[in-house]
């Protein structure tokens, strides 16, 4: 929803309802996470899950409804800032701080779990209930900073004149932006002034450090972008100064690049770094698949994250993490209830997120699209409602396409994307 907006409720009036009945909804999460008070942010969190699920709850009793969803997205910060707090043996481990605040994830858990409870309460006895996460969590140990990896692999190059020189120099001599925001956190700033965004780090780093308008893009071959390993070969007739072939040239790099980075170790364990890589087409398709990157990957337990607050963090490939402790796992939960149509205590094996819109679309006697991906988790049925509902599939009605107009202006919409490439989804 665009920052400063009220018309993204439908009908229009609704917001307005709402608010009549309940005070401002909240949707926008202002704290930062301040080591030094953190406070004001746990606060905050439990204010947002209270308004968040009120407002849930009048709509549930006030409205004629068939799908309904409510999205709590205090885990997710609560976990991504906390964790050091949950795990001890984690660098930024503070038993003063745990002293002092407790078990501040596992209290956050609690309280939506009561929430739960309450909206539960709220139904009736015929609706079907899924409780998910679009992923689980897990501690981030170091930062892993590609382009000093991809610098010392020979596979990006810097310009050849004296600015770069002096800012390489600078670079080397641990001057860069991963410096200047530890020392920013270490004085108590707090995290809003390292997490600003992209735009304003961009301009900011290419001013005074190392950024990718010091690589000669003649001489490079591989660059990165983003915050969870994206690669992107400088390919010709893509990128502006592309200069690695279509074909044959550009396999033979992925297949080298591939190798380099399953070869990867922690110089502090020895132990391999990078679990598996992937090409882009194993994950993308689609009328913007191009933009996608080359190559992604997955690290070792996740336990690394690839850094991409700015182009050059730090002239280390492996650096102590900053800012947030604890980062997205592949692993989620799905519970699902339903008096005559879920079945109990079956556990399902291999499910993906894929697969809830297929089944929710099942449950509610639709047909599932043919091109839709994932697949209906017929496992979590009873017998009965197998027997009484088969799967089936619906093919697009070319006849009912029309061209698509514009959902939002081109203000909003760049106003969104600054917010994603801030926290390293697109580029």
């Amino acid at each position: 929803t665009p920052s400063g907006s009220r018309d993204f409720t439908y009908p229009g009036s609704l917001l307005d309802e709402l608010e009549s009945h309940l005070g401002e909804y909240r949707l926008r999460h202002d704290e930062k996470y301040r080591h030094s008070d953190p406070l004001p942010f746990l606060r905050e969190q439990y204010e947002i899950l209270d308004n968040n699920v009120d407002a849930a709850l009048y709509l549930m009793r006030e409205k004629q409804w068939d799908f309904f969803m409510l999205h709590l997205l205090g885990t997710d910060r609560i976990q991504h800032e906390f964790w050091h707090l949950l795990d001890e043996s984690h660098p930024q481990h503070d038993p003063e701080e745990r002293q002092r605040l407790g078990n501040v994830i596992l209290d956050y858990y609690k309280a939506v779990d009561a929430r739960i409870g309450r909206l539960l309460e709220a139904l009736d006895d015929d609706v079907v209930i899924l409780v998910m996460s679009d992923h689980g969590f897990g501690p981030v140990y170091r930062f892993l900073n590609l382009n000093t990896w991809l610098l010392n692999e020979g596979l990006l190059r810097l310009k050849r004149n004296p600015r770069t020189w002096f800012r390489s120099l600078l670079f080397r001599l641990g001057v860069n932006y991963a410096s200047v925001a530890n020392w920013i956190l270490r004085l108590g700033l707090g995290r809003q002034a390292v997490a600003t965004g992209r735009a304003r780090r961009e301009e900011f780093q290419r001013r005074f450090f190392l950024s990718l308008d010091d690589v000669d893009w003649s001489r490079s071959r591989v660059y990165s972008m983003g915050n969870f390993g994206q690669l992107y070969v400088n390919l010709r007739g893509r990128e502006p100064g592309g200069i690695v072939a279509p074909g044959e040239e550009y396999e033979e790099l992925l297949a080298d690049l591939t190798l380099r980075l399953e070869a990867m170790t922690d110089p502090d364990t020895g132990e391999p770094v990078i679990e598996q890589v992937f090409r882009r087409a194993e994950l993308f398709e689609g009328p913007y698949a191009e933009q996608a990157p080359d190559l992604m990957f997955l690290t070792r337990d996740m336990n690394y994250k690839a850094m991409g607050l700015s182009d050059f963090s730090s002239p280390r490939v492996f650096d102590p993490v900053y800012g947030t402790t604890g980062h997205h796992r592949m692993n989620g939960v799905m519970i699902w209830q339903g008096d005559g149509i879920v079945q109990e205590g079956v556990q399902v094996e291999g499910a993906s997120i894929h697969d809830l819109a297929p089944t929710i679309l099942h449950i509610m006697g639709l047909p599932v699209p043919s091109s839709m991906d994932g697949r209906v988790l017929t496992e979590i049925f009873t017998p009965e409602f197998r027997q009484q509902r088969a799967v089936e599939h619906s093919e697009p009605d070319e006849s009912s396409r029309r061209e698509e107009e514009p959902a939002y202006s081109d203000e909003e919409e760049a106003g969104m994307r600054e917010v994603l490439r801030g926290l390293g989804y697109v580029t």
